[in-house]
C-alpha cells in the first residue's frame, strides 16, 4: 500500500531534511521527495512528500 504524507519545510521544526526523514522512519522504505522545486506554496514554504 502506498501512503503519502505531505510536509512543508516550516513543519520540520528547524530540522534538516535528513532529520525529517529519520522522524518518518516508521514508514517502511520512506522516501522524502521535494514535490516542487520550482514553485513554493503560497506562504513561501516548499512542499515535501514522504511516501512508503
Amino acid at each position: 500500500m502506498l501512503r503519502s504524507v505531505r510536509l512543508e519545510d516550516r513543519d520540520l521544526c528547524g530540522y534538516g531534511l535528513h532529520d525529517a526523514y529519520l522522524q518518518c522512519a516508521h514508514l517502511r522504505n520512506a522516501i522524502l521527495v521535494n514535490t516542487d522545486l520550482q514553485n513554493a506554496t503560497p506562504n513561501g514554504a516548499q512542499v515535501f512528500e514522504i511516501s512508503a
